[in-house]
């Protein structure tokens, strides 16, 4: 029977087995760093700009020892590392800071004395401004203030190009991502420390994609704001995706669920053509949308919100249960599943139902019919007024 302990440790198990992939093709590319880095230290090699390079670096020239230098402890720092400054003329190290130059899109070398940090580009000393991270939730949770190449290259569309985008650096966006681990942590602490474990770094961009998370940069939240988008917005959006990182994790070994291919389209089953996507896709679904609504049902149960923002709520919590109730019903099929499958798709039956029996009044009671794929609360005031 899955429990919030069972859960847990379906996690960390996922998270290590993923560390252990990510230790290796460190080391294959560059054995020196076995002896530079700890690798008992999981959460070096869980740092999505790994992923990113190991998916990406053919597109973006991105130095690997620029991502991991920010984690070598100052005693083993290498005198000497090439590194690539953005668009803006800023190097960005990981789990350090931010380099701030004139010179923009270029290779330059990075020199470590055991004391100071020197740049050089052509042979010349650079002058350059260190610009802190921006750390949440005790320096467990970065809010990506830059872009540069190899972050650029995860912005995709559904024909597999990359799309441009601006990433968004306010004190206001970032001040609705902390409210929203705070209120996360208030609500549902368990599911807190799980998620806050999994995210290590936020992305606020404005574009033409979705918000979204991807395994190609695995701990990574990526949001899609725009300017009246608020806390409520934020809630949502950061449990959702950020379930999508959890449960890449929990579902790593991923054929293991599936009876068959878990890239096998919806269609084989439902026989419904528009049904392309993949079933475990689809699947991913359940658990982000059985985390979401647990959480907004907790926090309609103590009952802290008000106005504007407990409306909006309300009307998240019945679209997502809506559509919580439609994705059950197209992956309802137990030849799809294997032993683990199917007691997962037990769990998040089991919950949609315990839920919709304790709020059916309010679920039913609103009218999301003309909501587009993703919520828009200008549209939901139209037909439900306060």
């Amino acid at each position: 029977m899955l429990d919030s302990f069972a859960i847990e440790k379906y996690f960390h198990k996922g998270q290590s087995e993923i560390a252990h992939v990510i230790k290796g093709l460190v080391v294959n590319e560059n054995e020196k760093l076995f002896e530079l880095l700890d690798f008992e230290n999981d959460r070096i090699f869980l740092e999505p700009f790994l992923f990113l390079y190991f998916n990406y670096r053919l597109k973006a020239n991105f130095p690997l020892l620029q991502i991991l230098w920010g984690y070598i402890p100052k005693k083993n720092r290498p005198y000497s590392i090439m590194v690539r400054s953005n668009t803006e003329g800023i190097v960005y190290l990981p789990n350090y800071g931010y380099l701030k130059t004139v010179f923009i899109n270029r290779e330059m070398e990075l020199q470590f004395n055991q004391r100071e940090i020197l740049i050089f580009c052509d042979g010349d000393q650079v002058d350059f401004e260190v610009e802190e991270l921006l750390w949440l939730e005790d320096d467990k949770v970065e809010i990506l203030q830059h872009s540069c190449s190899l972050l650029n290259s995860v912005f995709i569309n559904d024909q597999r190009e990359t799309v441009l985008v601006t990433i968004l650096n306010t004190d206001l966006f970032n001040g609705y991502v902390k409210q929203s681990l705070e209120l996360l942590k208030l609500v549902n602490p368990v599911y807190y420390k799980i998620l806050v474990s999994a995210t290590r770094k936020v992305v606020c961009f404005n574009g033409s994609l979705n918000s979204f998370a991807s395994m190609s940069a695995h701990g990574g939240s990526f949001l899609n704001v725009k300017a009246e988008n608020g806390l409520i917005f934020f809630f949502d959006n950061i449990i959702h995706q950020c379930s999508h990182i959890v449960f890449n994790a929990i579902s790593f070994k991923k054929e293991d669920w599936f009876s068959t291919s878990p890239a096998t389209p919806l269609s084989k089953f439902t026989r419904v053509e528009d049904d392309y996507h993949d079933i475990y896709g689809r699947y991913h679904g359940l658990f982000t949308q059985t985390n979401i609504n647990l959480t907004i049902d907790k926090c309609l149960d103590i009952n802290i919100l008000d106005g504007d923002e407990l409306h909006e709520l309300k009307g998240r919590f019945s679209s997502n249960m809506k559509r919580f109730k439609t994705a059950l019903m197209k992956l309802d099929y137990p030849e799809m599943y294997s032993s683990i499958g199917t007691e997962w798709f037990r769990y998040f039956e089991k919950t949609y139902k315990m839920l919709y029996n304790k709020r059916k009044e309010l679920i039913e009671s609103i009218n999301v019919e003309n909501q587009p794929y993703v919520f828009d609360y200008n549209i939901f005031v139209q037909t439900n007024p306060r």
